[in-house]
């Protein structure tokens, strides 16, 4: 095995040794700088590596103790952060520095502006929207990083949203390794381009827990030279940790842990809150209406407006009063819908497609990551296939490509708008399905700067027929439209891969030691069972793994332990501790070293 280890390119760099060959920490008063343990800096492989670590020991800070300020602190000085940073808006990192929590963060910025951020706070670019803008769909972060050389001292505290903030903004992570959480060309619209996207290099984050969050514990594309150290991640619903593209890059000491309250509302809630923003959008200029059925009623973007406003009002009213609530968003099972993962390692870009069959020449990073004391636990959903309705072109669909869905993503999810009438499946409204078919019909799919429909006329067509005098249904509709149903994606299309504790994605040398990986669990039948696709076999959505590598080399397991892996027996998943999908070579360590027990 040591054989195998030294020829895959993973090469200690820094051994372990006699404390005294190590330079004491450096002391300046009032802060003092980290010092790594002897057994960690024994694991890295590669000499930047070792440079990181020293460079964070030898942080050349200033002895200036400064409050936060967007873009005039000084650099390289030491920063307190304090709540009230954070009452209007995310606190952008922009200069070099060492930034310290004083006390706990609870998240809930502008909460008189419905948690967005105000005209004023837009037109001062603090908080950029519009075309290539970052806060399109809110705060969709407590802390960015968008500069080099930062020190983030957790300081022993917690930074987490606010119950309020959790349910409204469904799109957040509680700190972003960049200034927007897509690069440039990806994402459901322009959130970003290659003038304004930067993303953050050479930063430490360490000490605290990163507690509630609707996406991830820590986020960031292209972000290098990153050192994740001491920290508990708590309460997440979609990764702990999510690395895309970064290089040279250290994660030790480490314990994630899944969201374990009841999440009350389904992702539609998140659904019907974004598209709100379109319908305001065009709420003056868009004259078309929509007939449900070809029945009485017509509704126009005022009417659809407000049927939207109710729901999410009553909603939101009764989940903060009582805990749950009785419109169409309720979540019976308290569970995350959709797939989640403890960690993943990925290039860059987004995660939303099948697993990486191969990496390219055009990949970019995760290259040479150290992951050391790695805890990974109750990484448990239950996941919901969202069967939608083809475009007939891979080309069109916002963001789940070749499906039919809203400005931002948000899949026309066809099996629960259904309705059996006179034989055939009619159209049966919500108020989130109205305004998407509205946005159609209002041309929005052409043009906007935030973002676009891929819903079809013969779709819109088909909802506004009446089926009492002997209309076509929805099979007619989609025969003369030439399209069928799309499976195997979530509500966002994104493809569902299955729950994963530690994910790599073309990863190369990558060393992991001392991984322990406890409760991945895929619960309910709601994966590979729509009714409207028979017999089909893309049903990894339910699957549960303990660790997935797809497209990788090089990647080395040292000690570690997984159990308790398994997916809903009355299901279509499978469960396993190890899932080597396809293009994977030089992967060491696995069976001989990590220790599996893989039952529930």
């Amino acid at each position: 095995m040591n054989g195998k280890y030294r020829r895959s390119g993973l090469k200690t760099m820094w051994r372990g040794g006699p404390s005294h060959k190590q330079k004491p920490p450096v002391k300046k008063e009032g802060y003092t700088l980290p010092t790594f343990p002897v057994e960690l800096k024994s694991e890295v492989f590669t000499e930047d590596q070792a440079l990181l670590l020293k460079f964070f020991e030898s942080y050349p800070y200033k002895m200036t103790y400064q409050n936060y300020s967007y873009k005039t602190t000084n650099p390289f000085g030491v920063v307190y952060l304090k709540n009230s940073d954070f009452t209007t808006g995310t606190v952008r990192i922009t200069v070099p520095g060492v930034y310290v929590l004083q006390e706990d963060i609870n998240f809930e910025p502008n909460p008189n502006n419905d948690c967005f951020a105000t005209p004023t706070q837009m037109a001062s670019g603090h908080y950029p929207c519009g075309a290539a803008g970052s806060y399109h769909l809110g705060f969709f972060a407590a802390i960015t990083v968008e500069t080099s050389d930062v020190i983030i001292d957790l300081n022993g505290h917690t930074i987490k949203q606010s119950p309020r903030h959790n349910l409204e903004q469904r799109f957040y992570t509680n700190i972003e390794l960049a200034s927007s959480p897509f690069i440039p060309t990806q994402g459901p619209f322009d959130f970003s381009d290659t003038s304004n996207y930067k993303p953050g290099s050479r930063v430490l984050v360490m000490n605290g827990t990163l507690g509630t969050s609707s996406h991830h514990g820590i986020h960031g594309n292209a972000a290098d030279q990153i050192v994740l150290y001491k920290l508990n991640i708590v309460d997440f619903e979609v990764a702990g940790i999510a690395l895309n593209g970064s290089t040279g890059s250290i994660i030790g000491d480490v314990s994630m842990t899944g969201l374990k309250r009841p999440l009350p509302v389904l992702s539609t809630f998140s659904q019907a809150r974004f598209i709100r923003l379109f319908l305001k959008q065009i709420e003056a200029s868009c004259i078309e209406t929509l007939k449900p059925n070809d029945g009485d009623t017509i509704l126009t973007i005022k009417d659809v407006l407000n049927d939207l406003d109710a729901d999410l009002d009553k909603a939101t009213s009764q989940i903060l009063t009582t805990g749950t609530t009785d419109t169409y968003f309720n979540n019976t099972t308290g569970l995350y819908d959709g797939n989640m993962y403890g960690m993943v390692l990925n290039v860059n870009g987004v995660v939303i497609g099948n697993f990486l069959e191969e990496r390219t020449s055009a990949a970019i990073g995760n290259i040479n990551i150290l992951l050391w004391k790695i805890s990974i636990a109750h990484i448990v959903t239950h996941p919901v296939e969202v069967v939608a309705l083809g475009t007939g072109d891979m080309s069109l669909g916002a963001y789940g490509k070749g499906r039919q869905a809203g400005p931002f993503g948000d899949i026309l999810p066809i099996r629960e708008l259904l309705k059996n009438e006179q034989g055939k499946e009619t159209y049966s409204a919500t108020s989130l399905s109205n305004a998407q078919l509205l946005l159609a019909k209002c041309g929005f799919a052409s043009g906007s700067p935030f973002g676009s429909t891929s819903i079809l006329n013969d779709i819109v067509g088909w909802s506004e027929s009446n089926p009492s005098l002997g209309v076509a249904g929805l099979s007619d509709a989609m025969e003369s439209a030439g399209i069928d149903y799309v499976v195997n994606g979530d509500s966002m299309g994104h493809t569902m891969k299955g729950n994963l504790g530690l994910f790599i994605s073309g990863g190369q040398s990558i060393k992991i030691v001392d991984i322990f990986i406890d409760k991945i669990q895929a619960k309910g039948t709601n994966v590979g069972k729509s009714g409207l696709v028979p017999d089909y076999q893309l049903t990894q959505g339910a699957d549960a793994i303990g660790v997935a590598l797809t497209a990788s080399t090089d990647i080395y397991f040292k000690r570690g332990v997984i159990k308790n892996i398994c997916a809903d027996p009355e299901g279509v998943g499978t469960s396993g501790c190890v899932k080597s999908v396809q293009g994977n070579s030089g992967i060491y360590g696995v069976g001989a070293i990590i220790k599996t027990k893989c039952n529930c």
